[in-house]
């Protein structure tokens, strides 16, 4: 696969990912000339991608180590549902209008994907203002080393069926 200008800031990026979500390991990926495959494996505890509420406390997660660099952004009351505020800006760091349910506060697929997917739409606008991505992805989450395999080796291969792309020119 020869990469444009374009391809290879999707490709600079993808492997930036890593620097901004140390949580992310990042397996076999290929930049097509009008998509991308990869492979992501999250290594998160399984707590830290729940609502994080001190209501019960053998689920606190708040407890659970953490990465320094994403410190959990919600800390809640232990009694009651009420948000902690931010002393510094008196602003509640509760999540805004969608509260605890706003998925950009959580350390999630979407996260990154919107990180990879905006950064990569900045720059590439620079060479081609009409630049843009489909408005979702498609994830699937493997769940055999079969699986596993069978995805790699299709991430692998696919410039080689290129040709037969619904998209091909």
């Amino acid at each position: 696969m020869i990469l444009s200008d374009i391809g290879n800031l999707a490709y600079r990026f993808w492997k930036e990912i890593q620097d901004h979500f140390p949580f992310i390991e990042l397996d076999a990926f290929v930049i097509m000339p009008n998509h991308v495959h990869g492979i992501l494996i999250i290594n998160l505890p399984p707590c830290t991608d729940a609502i994080y509420r001190v209501s019960d406390p053998k689920n606190d997660c708040l407890s659970h180590p953490r990465n320094d660099r994403f410190p959990n952004p919600i800390a809640a009351n232990d009694n009651n549902n009420d948000y902690k505020r931010d002393a510094i800006n008196r602003v509640c760091t509760g999540g805004g209008i969608t509260g605890m349910h706003n998925p950009m506060l959580h350390e999630n697929l979407s996260r990154i994907i919107r990180w990879y997917k905006g950064r990569t739409a900045f720059e590439s606008h620079r060479i081609d203002h009409e630049f843009e991505w489909h408005e979702r992805f498609y994830d699937h989450i493997i769940r055999s080393d079969e699986s596993f395999e069978r995805i790699r080796e299709y991430i692998e291969l696919n410039p080689r069926n290129w040709d037969n792309d619904k998209f091909y020119n």
